[in-house]
This record gives structure tokens, C-alpha cells and sequence, in this order.
């Protein structure tokens, strides 16, 4: 995933320019509050999974599907909230 992740970035940044948001540990990351939502996090992972298949799905797939699981880990170990 780093490796994945140091692509797309050089790619941005060959068309974009330098990533307006933190990128923590290779991750690209946005936190952002606002008070439209009624729950007290989302977690949006941004991946192109509609146009991928094979491998790079299934990476895309548990890329995700990690991130729900150690969010919920955090949440029940009070880290969060």
C-alpha cells in the first residue's frame, strides 16, 4: 500500500502540484468537522474501485475493509470520542 500510495502522490504531483492535506505515514489524510452530521465520525476512504479489477481490487477492497475494523477497535478500546 505505501508503495501504491508514493505513486499516486508523485503522479498528483506531477499535474497538481504539492498535496494541499497532510499526508501522515504515506496516507493522505483530510479531517474536517462539521455539525451537519448526526454521527460523531465518517471515515471516507477514497478509491477508484469502480474501475479496477483483479488485484488492485482486492487490495482496494482490504484496504477498506482494514480501516473499518481498526476504527471499530479504536472505538471500543475509548481511543476515540
Amino acid at each position: 500500500m505505501a508503495a501504491f500510495n508514493a505513486t499516486q502522490l508523485a503522479t498528483w504531483g506531477a499535474h497538481a502540484g504539492e498535496v494541499p492535506f497532510p499526508v501522515i505515514n504515506g496516507i493522505p489524510c483530510q479531517i474536517t468537522e462539521t455539525e451537519r452530521q448526526t454521527t460523531p465520525y465518517q471515515i471516507i476512504t477514497e478509491y477508484p474501485d469502480e474501475t479496477i479489477y483483479g488485484d488492485a481490487f482486492r487490495l482496494a477492497h482490504t484496504t477498506q475493509m482494514r480501516t473499518v475494523l481498526h476504527t471499530i477497535q479504536l472505538l471500543r478500546a475509548g481511543m476515540l470520542g
